[in-house]
């Protein structure tokens, strides 16, 4: 009896150094050093430093991370403003569900989805997140995100990546450096905003520029939820405005009519208001930075400067 207690408690003991292991050193290789959605963890503590003050809030995919500057918004309004956009895979559940957590009384949202925003998150992206954001496992409309499953995939993942890390180190290239990597943490600003590669010149090429819209209609209802979103908003006495997403001119040209279709279709069934239409964020494939969302600095600054003449107007 006594051998099969020291077993056990060796084993308890193993585990605990396993998993005291891979959450820190892992932490330290991915986390810290460079990894991109690291900064959601950021975006919360900025969101907490602002407290109750009345905020202006960027929230959508990596079309607002790239493509809307929240220190613009706090210049021009004087009160704190943050941008809350990094990813479009978290899907729209975790994007609203995030939204509601993070706003108070009297803030203003200004919410862009891109076209192709996913109802659900990609998959594995819920596990990916928990890393970083313990409270995500709220943001998630999925039985199947449980704190068991969300611990054990942290593990799996944490050890591939150190594994990954050293074997690069190692046996690739002995000046692999993780901080090269223009998508890291610390690309983002002090407000939320992508800035880390503005000295960098257009990378988009035409395979890169397709557009989503082509898809759109198969996206439409996913967009229902914005109603029960508005309806939270109300209760919580938060003003909220939709913008649309930028498109490559010559995506836009193109797809007018199904663009148009949609336009129709949000204004007549969701029951929060678009600030700007399509036409208003169609910029040449040189105002792209690497992807059909993600702007470069001359034409983000365009971009955030009409939205915020728009916001001006409604307030």
């Amino acid at each position: 009896m006594r051998k099969f207690i020291q077993k056990i408690l060796l084993f308890v003991t193993m585990l605990i150094v396993l998993v005291t292991v891979t959450f820190y050193a892992g932490n330290y290789y991915n986390r810290y050093e460079y990894e991109y959605l690291a900064a959601i963890q950021d975006k919360h503590h900025l969101a907490q430093e602002i407290g109750s003050t009345p905020k202006i809030i960027l929230a959508g995919g990596s079309n607002v991370a790239f493509g809307l500057l929240a220190e613009d918004f706090q210049n021009a309004y004087n009160r704190p403003a943050l941008n809350m956009g990094i990813y479009v895979g978290l899907g729209l559940e975790y994007i609203l569900n995030e939204l509601v957590d993070v706003a108070n009384p009297n803030d203003i949202i200004l919410l862009s989805l891109e076209y192709d925003t996913p109802i659900k998150p990609y998959p594995g992206m819920n596990y990916h997140v928990f890393r970083y954001l313990p409270e995500s496992i709220f943001y998630f409309d999925d039985d199947k995100t449980t704190l068991t499953s969300l611990l054990a995939s942290k593990i799996q993942k944490d050890v591939f990546w150190m594994t990954k890390f050293h074997y690069y180190r190692m046996f690739k290239n002995s000046d692999f450096k993780l901080n090269d990597f223009i998508y890291k943490r610390e690309m983002f600003n002090s407000n939320g905003d992508a800035v880390g590669y503005h000295h960098l010149s257009s990378q988009l090429d035409a395979g890169n520029s397709f557009s989503d819209t082509v898809t759109l209609k198969s996206n439409w209802d996913n967009f229902h939820i914005l109603n029960d979103f508005a309806i939270k908003c109300e209760q919580k006495d938060i003003t909220a405005f939709l913008c649309y997403a930028p498109l490559v001119k010559e995506n836009y040209k193109r797809d007018s009519g199904l663009i148009a279709q949609f336009t129709s279709y949000m204004n007549k069934n969701i029951r929060i208001d678009f600030l700007d239409t399509p036409k208003e964020v169609v910029f040449k494939r040189a105002d792209f930075y690497d992807t059909k969302y993600h702007l470069l600095e001359k034409a983000k600054k365009i971009r955030t400067g009409n939205l915020i003449r728009l916001l001006k107007e409604r307030l």
